[in-house]
Formats: C-alpha cells, structure tokens, sequence
C-alpha cells in the first residue's frame, strides 16, 4: 500500500512540475506547461485559442500559425496529462478505499485477537481452577484411603476382640459356646451377656484385659441372630 501511495506521489509531483496550472470554469480555460523546453501559456474560450505566450513572450495572433505544431502538440500534451491525472486520482481513490477496508479489516482483526487473548485468558484459569480442584480432590481421596485403612484395621481389631472375648466368656462358663451368644452389653458400670448381668469381678477382668481396645472406658453392645 505504501509503494501505491509513492507511485501516485510521484505522477503527481511530475505532473506538478511539467503542468504548472491548468485551470478550467465553465467553457474558458488557462493552460500553462512545458513542452520541448519551451514554456506554453494558452487561454481557450469554448475551446478556441484566445491567447498564447511562450518563454513569457505574447505571441501575436497573426503569428499563432508558426506555432500551430506546438499548440496541437500541447494541447494533445495537456489531455493526455489530464486523463493520466484523471487516472492517477481515480487509483488514488481506490487506493484510499482499499486502505480503509484494510484499517477496518486490521480493526477486526484486532477486535478479534483480543476475543481469543480474552478466552485463551478464560481458559487458563478454568484450567488453574479444575488443576485446583483436581488436585483437592486427590488430596480427598488420599484421605478417604487412610480413614478406609484405620477403620479396617480397627474392624479387623475388632473381630479379633470380639472372637477372644467370646471365647473368654465360653472358658469362664457365663456361655457355652460361641453360638450361645446373642448379647452382649459392656459399659462403664458392668457387663451383661444375654440379658444376664454378669458379677463385678467378670466386669473388672474383662475391662482390664479389652478396655486397650478403646483407648477409653468400655462401652460396647453386640447383637447376634438367637433362635
């Protein structure tokens, strides 16, 4: 585009300088150039010659015939000037047309980058975000994984207390076998071994050996079908 714009620069600065005026209102007409060297000054009325002047001698118009070779080579100099400038101002208009749509094109092109930098902004933090909230979610699960394992690890304590303590009960006769037992409630104050409070000094054995398990006073019940 810049290169277009030097091109027409250039006509224009020649024009300017081998077309020194050329003036036109209605059907008179002043005309003022260079040919061959020469320096031409014309005046038309309805397209007749009214006045010549050359190298800034009026020439009279008896004299004009002697010249008739130069005024039609500048007259055909001058209308080729005119439809060459006509042709120049003519791109130059397309020329600035076509820079405006290429402005209003870089405009949108503009408009547009920033759209995509805006979203490519958006996206990032939606990333950063889920990133985020990804990595709460592991931390979550490594959790819920620890607690899953204590609380298998205390069940399978659990079990093992349980079974022993059945087993306890079947050795000091307060049940007959494992099966026979269908309850059983151990608190802060005593035992009970289905529906049958048991005497203090069961109570304070068996606190003493499982109450470990808790870590606190002995405080479980257990159910089992009995039929």
């Amino acid at each position: 585009m810049k290169t277009v714009f030097k091109r027409n620069l250039l006509i224009a600065t020649t024009l300017l300088l081998s077309t020194t005026a050329f003036a036109q209102r209605n059907s008179n007409a002043t005309i003022s150039t260079n040919n061959n060297g020469k320096t031409v000054e014309m005046s038309l009325q309805n397209d007749q010659l009214t006045a010549l002047t050359i190298d800034g001698k009026k020439i009279p118009e008896n004299d004009w015939k002697n010249y008739s070779e130069l005024i039609s080579t500048t007259m055909a100099k001058v209308k080729t000037d005119n439809a060459s400038a006509k042709r120049d101002r003519e791109r130059a208009s397309q020329d600035r047309i076509q820079a405006t749509r290429d402005r209003e094109n870089a405009l949108a092109d503009k408009k547009s980058a920033a759209g995509d930098l805006q979203r490519a902004k958006d996206d990032r933090a939606r990333a950063a975000t889920d990133q985020a909230r990804a990595t709460r979610d592991r931390e979550r699960a490594t959790l819920d994984r620890v607690r899953a394992t204590k609380d298998r690890e205390r069940a399978t304590k659990e079990r093992k207390m349980i079974s022993s303590l059945t087993a306890d009960l079947v050795a000091d006769h307060v049940i007959k076998n494992s099966e026979s037992l269908y309850d059983l409630e151990i608190t802060e104050t005593g035992i009970t071994v289905n529906n049958v409070k048991q005497p203090d000094a069961l109570f304070k054995k068996y606190s003493n050996k499982y109450g470990s398990f808790t870590g606190r006073k002995f405080n479980y019940t257990f159910h089992q079908e009995h039929n």
